[in-house]
């Protein structure tokens, strides 16, 4: 057992143990006290789970709860759900071929999107109780997805259909370019004069039901977005943004959207008219990330710190995909 510094200044412990090799890392040179202490609650934790793969599964989930949003969490619960039984053996003896056939197994009926979500929780779960397991599990390949943006014209029929109800701010924001969960978590507080800002998103609770997580889904979707003046009016008049339920957000754009004659689409979409319409009027790729707040690469992101558009420019954008 040897003590190493490493080059962040960290210092790690390795031992093995019954074949298994553990890890653990201090933020200061510990004392010979702390580093058994510490060891003996990794083999611990590591022995509780040796036996059955799916105990290993639950335990990686609970020690994540309070790191992953709640809808992370959920949607490692069911994948856990759909593991197979035969899995469920010792995790000293998962081999490659076990994994293999699993993802095999579940990518019969389930989207490449699905299956590499689910290798992704097995994968991340063999790294924290067998880190020296190297996995080359081979993946189905992502489909291009089919994606159908609705034109202009059908969206301003959209947004005449549901005037007057409680669809039409949601509705309005969502072709502005926000998601479902940062409108569902806007109050008045958000708005300031014509700029809405966008901090936050509604999410799913592991407890059931919804709720309101104090940041969006990447750090880039922090920003604040400019809205003409009559939707400003419409929704102080209001008092509020939304109230329902948030599915009943989707429902009602497929009822608008059967009674008008269109093909139906995700309220998603509307984003994406967002990005669509704002490229066809010849804006640049950083203006429009800079309002929708996408995730990009590294070179994307250096781009959208130097965006030229400014306040008037996006207003005027706004006015003119309402209009």
């Amino acid at each position: 057992m040897k003590l190493e510094q490493l080059p962040s200044g960290s210092y790690r412990i390795k031992k093995v143990v019954k074949g298994i090799t553990y890890r653990v890392t201090f933020d200061h040179k510990p004392t010979q006290a702390e580093i058994l202490t510490e060891l003996s609650k990794r083999i611990e934790s590591t022995d509780i789970c040796k036996d059955a793969f799916f105990s290993c599964v639950e335990a990686y989930i609970n020690s994540k709860v309070n790191i992953l949003s709640p809808s992370t969490i959920i949607s490692y619960q069911m994948l856990l759900r759909h593991m197979p039984d035969w899995l469920n053996m010792p995790i000293s003896k998962l081999t490659q071929i076990d994994i293999q056939n699993a993802v095999n197994d579940y990518a019969k009926d389930h989207s490449p999107k699905s299956v590499k979500n689910y290798h992704g929780l097995i994968s991340a779960v063999i790294k924290m109780y067998r880190p020296d397991m190297v996995l080359r599990t081979t993946l189905p390949k992502a489909k291009e997805k089919d994606i159908r943006v609705p034109s202009h014209e059908e969206v301003s029929m959209i947004l005449k259909q549901v005037e007057g109800t409680e669809y039409h701010i949601p509705f309005q924001l969502g072709c502005l370019g926000m998601r479902r969960g940062e409108i569902l978590a806007l109050t008045l507080a958000d708005l300031n004069g014509d700029c809405l800002t966008v901090d936050k998103t509604v999410v799913k609770s592991t407890k059931g039901g919804y709720e309101v997580k104090n940041m969006p889904k990447t750090i880039s979707s922090v920003r604040k977005i400019y809205i003409p003046d009559k939707l400003a009016k419409e929704i102080r008049e209001k008092g509020y943004i939304y109230k329902g339920h948030p599915g009943q957000i989707l429902k009602a754009l497929h009822r608008a959207q059967d009674k008008l004659g269109i093909p139906r689409s995700r309220f998603h979409d509307l984003r994406h008219y967002f990005v669509s319409y704002a490229h066809s009027l010849g804006w640049a790729d950083a203006d429009i990330i800079a309002i929708t707040g996408h995730k990009t690469d590294e070179i994307a992101k250096r781009v959208y710190r130097h965006s030229m558009a400014n306040r008037d420019d996006k207003k005027n954008l706004a006015n003119m995909i309402l209009d």
